[in-house]
């Protein structure tokens, strides 16, 4: 449901180069500096709401700036391209169910006492505490980015290739494993 991987999703891809590695470079470069408020303006109301755009907000932003990665070797078959990656992201599936579990706590107090408390706020804060503490668990895969050569030949990376959950997963620290559990 994140960066593309589903109708009606925004993700920034403009990172268009001739040559496949940098492409890459230029793909995790926009999505390190990317405006989780665009891809939140298009959830469906119906699926998820408010609170999934704050969850992309406040979640997704502070993990995506925290990448590191390096740029590995880059294999071109005709219009088809893949570039091997090294991505160091927050462990997301380990830090996401202890900020879910205490929020969930926080909103279980409200429902029960009738006190309203600002559960946004409250996230937000867990989230940027967690995030920037110093020693951030992180985790590290090697993953491939597959790319295809656009209409105006250069290198793009190909939302149609289901092989980029892959990447997808890297970039999110394990949350689509979390992600699956919850289904």
């Amino acid at each position: 449901f994140l960066l593309g991987f589903s109708a009606g999703m925004i993700i920034p891809v403009s990172a268009a180069q001739p040559d496949p590695a940098l492409a890459a470079a230029g793909v995790m470069e926009e999505l390190k500096s990317w405006d989780a408020a665009a891809v939140a303006g298009s959830f469906d109301e119906s699926v998820g709401g408010d609170l999934a755009k704050t969850a992309c907000n406040l979640i997704f932003n502070p993990m995506l700036t925290k990448l590191e990665y390096k740029i590995g070797n880059a294999k071109t078959t005709g219009r088809r391209a893949q570039v091997d990656l090294s991505i160091t992201a927050p462990d997301v599936a380990n830090i996401l169910p202890d900020i879910l579990s205490d929020t969930l706590g926080i909103a279980a107090i409200q429902q029960l006492t009738g006190i309203p408390m600002d559960l946004e706020g409250y996230l937000a804060r867990r989230v940027a505490k967690t995030m920037g503490a110093e020693e951030l668990r992180t985790i590290r895969s090697d993953t491939t980015m597959y790319l295809a050569l656009g209409g105006d030949e250069t290198w793009k990376l190909d939302l149609t290739d289901t092989r980029n959950l892959n990447l997808l997963e890297a970039l999110t620290g394990g949350m689509l494993d979390v992600a699956s559990l919850l289904e």
